[in-house]
């Protein structure tokens, strides 16, 4: 689908999952491979296991942002931000910022059962946006994404047999980005390949809510100077609840939340 707001917005509400291609470069897209992979070993290292359910999905990419930066650099796509926008309206931040790597000969996620991303049914209203950047591409045998298209309004299950038997598999080109309603039934499929099958996932939510992990804490042993405002501002750092009554009252430039609450 070519990128039009009104064309998005009607999809998105009516599938609940879009797919855009976007201008992320082949070398942009090798080194983001090469970070993630990277990053996901060391993680299992941290674990002390690749036998746990959340292999390939990293807890918090910020986490590794001072070795590896190009994972900041995502937020200076306009172009992948501008959907986002379309569906949250402005001063989104992010809810959380993982990996959807599926490891090869049979590799399987903790996704790799049906569920939703977020629990929380608040009818008509967007209260998120989910996003996978395909940094491999998507095919059937190295485990692309199930989608069951208008799910994103049932509160309980799908009949499991209905589910694969009628849902839409996310088969995409390298470099392509998914952007899905956390509501979504979906799943993630199986493996079958000798190499690994890698993608960014991304969340954000309107400024008022909480993350699932506290990135502007977790970045307090990262370098940020050099991050954009605008950077600084999607990771949460400006969404902060004030610590104090002088943090309250303090001189705007340096309270923690210094954005509109819309």
């Amino acid at each position: 689908m070519e990128k039009n707001k009104d064309q998005f917005i009607k999809e998105f509400n009516r599938k609940g999952f879009v797919v855009l291609n976007t201008n992320f470069s082949d070398q942009f897209l090798s080194n983001i491979k090469s970070s993630l992979l990277s990053c996901v070993k060391e993680e299992s290292e941290r674990v002390g296991t690749t036998n746990y359910p959340e292999y390939g999905l990293l807890v918090c990419a910020p986490e590794y942002g001072k070795k590896h930066p190009i994972f900041f650099d995502v937020f200076n796509n306009d172009s992948f931000l501008q959907p986002i926008e379309w569906i949250l309206e402005k001063w989104f931040i992010t809810y959380l910022y993982s990996s959807a790597c599926l490891p090869p000969y049979n590799g399987k996620l903790k996704g790799s059962k049906i569920h939703v991303d977020l629990p929380r049914l608040i009818p008509n209203y967007n209260s998120g946006v989910a996003v996978m950047i395909c940094v491999d591409e998507f095919t059937e045998e190295n485990g692309c994404t199930y989608f069951l298209a208008g799910s994103q309004d049932k509160l309980n299950p799908p009949d499991e047999d209905f589910f694969w038997n009628n849902a839409e598999r996310l088969i995409a080109p390298k470099g392509s980005v998914c952007y899905f309603n956390p509501r979504i039934w979906h799943a993630a499929g199986e493996n079958i390949t000798d190499e690994w099958r890698t993608s960014l996932l991304l969340g954000f939510v309107r400024p008022w809510m909480k993350q699932r992990i506290d990135i502007p804490r977790i970045l307090q042993n990262n370098n940020i100077d050099n991050l954009s405002e605008k950077t600084k501002q999607l990771l949460g750092c400006y969404a902060q609840p004030p610590s104090s009554l002088d943090n309250y009252f303090g001189p705007k430039e340096s309270r923690s939340f210094k954005q509109p609450f819309v």
